[in-house]
Order: C-alpha cells, then sequence, then structure tokens
C-alpha cells in the first residue's frame, strides 16, 4: 500500500527528539541571562539611590543636633579629631584643635548609632565630616566665637558683629588662598559666611579623593565644594550641607541665648 504525503510528514514530525536543540538552549540561556543582569543593575541603581537619600537625612539630623547643641550650651561643639572617640576636641581657651577637617562629634552631640570608634558614618561606612568657623573677634578675646559658650551672643552685643567665614563653592576651579584665607572664585559662591559644613564623602570615601573638588572638601581650610554628582577626572559624590549665619542666630535667638 502506498504511503501517503500525509503519513509521511506525521512520521517525519514523530521523529524528531523531544526538547530542545543546542541552539534553541543557547537563545534561552542569552534571554534569562539579559533579563537577571537587567534586574541586577536596577537593584543596584534603586540600592544607590536609597543610600544617597539615607545620607541627606543623616546630613539633616546632624545639623538639627548641632543647632540644638548651640541652644543648649550657647556654642557649637568643636569637630572631633581622629582617634577622639567621637568626641569634641578641643585645646586651650575651647578653641577647637581640628577646625577644617575634623569629624562630627557623635558622642558629644547624643547621635546613635556610632561605629566602635564612636563616629556616626554614612551609608558607605565612612564617619561624617564637620567643619566649624574659626574667626575670632575682640569681644571673645583670643578664643574661636563659635566654640566658646556665649561667645557669639558677647560678639553680637560689641561694636564687633560677628562673622563666621566659611566658604562653599560650586567648584574648586580658579579657587584662590589657604588656610582661613582660601576663596572661590568670582561666580562660584554658594555661600561666604557659613557656621559650619557637615558632609559625607559619598561611596567613594575610602578611596583618596582624585578630583579636585573633593580634595578641596578633604583639605585643611576654611573653603568646601558642594555641586551634584560628577563623574572622573574630577570625580564627585560627596554629600555636603551647611548652617547659614541667619539660621543659627535664629535658632539662637528663640533659645534666649541672643541679644
Amino acid at each position: 500500500m502506498t504511503e501517503s504525503p500525509t503519513d509521511a510528514r506525521r512520521k517525519r514530525r514523530g521523529s524528531r527528539p523531544a526538547g530542545f536543540s543546542l541552539l534553541e538552549l543557547s537563545i534561552v540561556l542569552v534571554i534569562v541571562g539579559l533579563l537577571a543582569n537587567s534586574m541586577l543593575l536596577g537593584f543596584s541603581a534603586l540600592r544607590e539611590t536609597a543610600a544617597r537619600e539615607d545620607a541627606e537625612q543623616q546630613l539633616a539630623n546632624a545639623s538639627e543636633a548641632l543647632l540644638g547643641f548651640a541652644s543648649r550650651h550657647g556654642r557649637l561643639p568643636c569637630p572631633a579629631a581622629p582617634a577622639s572617640n567621637g568626641s569634641e576636641s578641643t585645646g586651650p581657651g575651647g578653641n577647637c584643635t581640628h577646625p577644617w577637617d575634623g569629624y562630627l562629634p557623635a558622642i558629644s552631640l547624643g547621635i546613635h548609632p556610632v561605629d566602635t570608634s564612636g563616629y556616626a558614618v554614612d551609608p558607605w561606612g565612612n564617619p561624617l565630616r564637620y567643619a566649624i568657623s574659626a574667626f575670632t573677634n575682640p569681644a571673645c578675646g583670643a578664643n574661636y566665637c563659635l566654640s566658646n559658650e556665649n561667645g557669639v551672643r558677647n560678639a553680637w552685643n560689641s561694636d564687633h558683629p560677628p562673622l563666621p567665614d566659611l566658604r562653599v563653592c560650586t567648584s574648586a576651579s580658579g579657587s584662590t588662598g589657604s588656610a582661613g584665607s582660601a576663596e572661590c572664585a568670582s561666580g562660584q559662591v554658594l555661600t561666604k559666611d557659613a557656621v559650619a559644613v557637615i558632609f559625607s564623602p559619598g561611596k567613594n570615601g575610602k578611596q583618596t579623593a582624585a578630583g579636585s573638588d573633593e580634595q578641596a572638601n578633604a583639605n585643611n581650610d576654611r573653603l568646601f565644594v558642594s555641586h551634584s554628582q560628577s563623574l572622573p577626572p574630577n570625580e564627585f559624590d560627596d554629600h555636603l550641607v551647611w548652617l547659614s549665619s541667619n539660621l543659627y542666630y535664629s535658632r539662637l535667638l528663640a533659645a534666649g541665648r541672643l541679644p
């Protein structure tokens, strides 16, 4: 009996082995790999966004803690020195030993949690940095006005008004001077009278600062930089806030520390 074309086709289909061919399996594996990589990238981006938001909230909380300390004591705490176990580091006359290159004194401020060394750390495990204006005034004697109890009040009620002088710039490019004479370049000034600066070194904080803007935040002078994230060669991912003099004075007025 002659086999019909339809029967022949059925036999050919039935003779194919079950399952996928190597080519089909390869295509499936490539698709699965692409989907998994996309999911990992998305998760990593979400985690990084959450870390940045946490860092910004930490800085806001630290600012409020500093203002609360000033309301109670009539002064700001000094920055913590390296190996000071998270407590403010003061020298003779109450002057700060590390006014521009210290750390947030979490223990003195009552901030928790802290690491084993007593420092408040950002979401990437870096100690939060903190700087205070080291301005002096005849009404404060030879001492820093901000770190001495009622120093600002004494200056406020004298013929020499308080003049906090921390600089925050949009870039370190073109900046001049050093230490207490450092200045932003023209057109790059965010503030010239900040009382204090608090910042997180960001995700790359454990590395040596490569970009000039991050170097400006890590060196020992009154000038700091704040702007959005940027990639190498001038990589920048610091998160920075500052206390303005107006905000500081208004909080002291509300607490009865001024005039």
